[in-house]
C-alpha cells in the first residue's frame, strides 16, 4: 500500500490535486442540523463570569495555511457529518517535488471518529494516529510517526486547516459566524471589514477587496489576533470658523513592510458645520511613503469606537 502512494509522481496527480484545493463543501440537503462544537468562552478583559457560546460547524472544507512552510505541500481536509457525535473525514496531502515535471508525492487517509468536545482521534493500521482540534475557527492536525504509513515521501498531514472563505464571504466580507466590527467600501470600489466571531470575539480579522478576490486578509493564524492590532483615539474641543479635526478613530496593524490604519474622523467647526472621513492610509515603512484609500461614508457599517465598549481585547495606544 505504502509504494502506492509513493509511486504517484505524475501529472495526473498534480491535477487531482488540484481540484481537490479549490473544492468547496456543498449543500448536503439530508443533512438538517449541522454537527457544532460548543465552546464556552469568558471575557477575558472584564472577568465577567457570563459564559458565551460558540457554536462551530465541523463539516465542510478545510485547507491547510498557504503559508510559505506549506507552500509546496498543499493539504485538504473534507469533513462530512455521520451522526451527532461522529465525522467522516477524508484527509489529502502532497509533496511538489517538480511542478514542470509533474513530480510529486501524494497521501491519503480516510476514516470515521468520534469527537469528544473539540477533538476527534483517529487510529489506523500499523500504529497511525491522526488527532483533529477545532479551536479559533481552524482544524489543528497532529500526527505521530507511523501516520507516514498512509503518505508518499516527505507528505505530511498535520498542520493548522482553516475553511475556504471564497464561497462563505458575503458582500461585507464577512463569514456567517462572524459579526461586523467596521465596514465601509472605499472610493476603488473595494470593501474594507474588520470582523470577529459572534459572541465569542476569539479573533480580529482585516479584509480587503471584494467577495471574489480578497487581495488582504490579516492575520492569516488568527491565533492571538487582537494582541496584533492596535487601537487609538482623539478628540479635542471644536474651535473657530474652520473645520478641523475634533475625533478620531483608528485601528492599525503592520504586515510585511506596510503599515495599514483604518481611520474614521470628524471635522467640525463652531458654525455647526462637520464633515466626516474614513479610509485607509497604508505607509511604506522602509521610506514612509503614504498611500490613502478614502472611503464612503454612506456605505459604513458598525463603528470603530465598538473597540473601546463592547470589544475590550485590544491593545489600545492613549493619545
Amino acid at each position: 500500500m505504502l509504494n502506492n502512494f509513493k509511486n504517484k509522481i505524475n501529472v495526473i496527480a498534480i491535477i487531482w490535486i488540484a481540484g481537490a484545493l479549490v473544492a468547496c463543501g456543498g449543500e448536503n440537503k439530508n443533512v438538517t442540523k449541522p454537527l457544532i462544537t460548543t465552546v464556552k468562552s469568558v471575557d477575558k478583559e472584564t472577568d465577567v463570569s457570563e459564559v458565551d457560546k460558540k457554536e462551530v460547524i465541523w463539516e465542510g472544507t478545510w485547507s491547510r495555511g498557504t503559508s510559505k512552510e506549506y507552500e509546496h505541500e498543499p493539504a485538504t481536509l473534507e469533513i462530512k457529518k455521520v451522526s451527532d457525535k461522529k465525522i467522516s473525514f477524508t484527509l489529502d496531502a502532497a509533496r511538489v517535488l517538480d511542478e514542470e515535471s509533474g513530480n510529486v508525492n501524494i497521501g491519503n487517509i480516510k476514516g470515521e471518529v468520534n469527537i469528544v468536545g473539540d477533538t476527534a482521534i483517529f487510529k489506523g493500521e500499523e500504529g497511525a494516529e491522526v488527532r483533529f482540534k477545532l479551536e479559533n475557527s481552524q482544524i489543528t492536525v497532529e500526527t505521530n510517526d507511523e501516520a507516514s504509513y498512509y503518505a508518499g515521501a516527505g507528505v505530511v498531514f498535520y498542520g493548522n486547516y482553516v475553511k475556504s472563505t471564497k464561497e462563505q464571504l458575503d458582500d461585507s466580507l464577512k463569514l456567517q459566524n462572524e459579526e461586523i466590527i467596521y465596514s465601509f467600501k472605499t472610493d476603488n470600489g473595494k470593501t474594507v471589514s474588520i470582523c470577529t466571531p459572534q459572541k465569542t470575539y476569539d479573533y480580529i480579522v482585516y479584509r480587503y477587496g471584494t467577495k471574489k478576490k480578497v487581495e488582504l486578509e490579516y492575520p492569516k493564524d488568527k491565533a492571538d489576533s487582537w494582541s496584533k492590532f492596535k487601537y487609538s483615539t482623539y478628540t479635542r474641543p471644536i474651535q473657530g470658523q474652520d473645520l478641523l479635526l475634533t475625533s478620531s478613530s483608528q485601528i492599525s496593524f503592520t504586515s510585511d513592510a506596510y503599515k495599514y490604519e483604518i481611520y474614521s474622523e470628524n471635522y467640525a467647526n463652531e458654525k455647526n458645520e462637520s464633515e466626516d472621513a474614513i479610509g485607509i492610509r497604508v505607509t511604506n515603512t522602509s521610506d514612509d511613503n503614504v498611500t490613502t484609500i478614502q472611503g464612503k461614508t454612506d456605505s459604513e457599517k458598525g463603528s470603530l469606537d465598538y473597540l473601546d465598549g463592547k470589544y475590550k481585547l485590544i491593545n489600545k495606544v492613549e493619545e
